[in-house]
């Protein structure tokens, strides 16, 4: 009984790995031998490069595969822009986001045209407060303007 056993055995890895009887096992295809993954890679470098993203375009892949149907290019792409979707502060630039520190030179314009004193009517050494004041954020340049004492 155990000599039989043992020989089915055999019979069944040789059948699983391919043995005599002639039947493989089927291979899945590895997204690797693709040239539209290898292609998307490249123009996708956030996949390898940032866990959380990667981690999130491995869970949605299965469900925008089986929801769609796409495959190719177009399958890399809709998960690239679900990732996107999800994420979208980790591909855009925040600091454009916010607003410019620099003085818009309408409003300097207008300030000498109202005969109003501005920064630049300061001298070097009220200057030089100044900019150290509103870099301690103590006070805003319009403030310390207003408040300076002209002569």
């Amino acid at each position: 009984t155990f000599d039989k056993i043992d020989r089915e055995i055999d019979d069944l890895s040789k059948e699983i790995s391919g043995g005599p009887q002639g039947k493989t096992k089927k291979k899945d295809p590895s997204p690797d031998d693709d040239p539209a993954y290898q292609a998307w890679i490249r123009d996708n470098d956030w996949y390898n490069d940032d866990i959380d993203l990667t981690v999130y375009a491995e869970q949605v892949a299965p469900v925008i595969a089986r929801k769609t149907g796409l495959e190719g290019r177009a399958f890399y792409d809709e998960v690239a822009k679900a990732v996107k979707a999800k994420y979208p502060d980790k591909f855009t630039n925040t600091r454009r986001a916010k607003p410019s520190t620099v003085e818009g030179a309408g409003d300097i314009a207008d300030e000498r045209k109202s005969g109003k004193k501005t920064y630049s009517d300061l001298p070097p050494e009220a200057k030089a407060a100044c900019d150290r004041f509103v870099k301690q954020e103590l006070v805003t340049k319009e403030q310390y303007i207003k408040d300076y004492e002209w002569e």
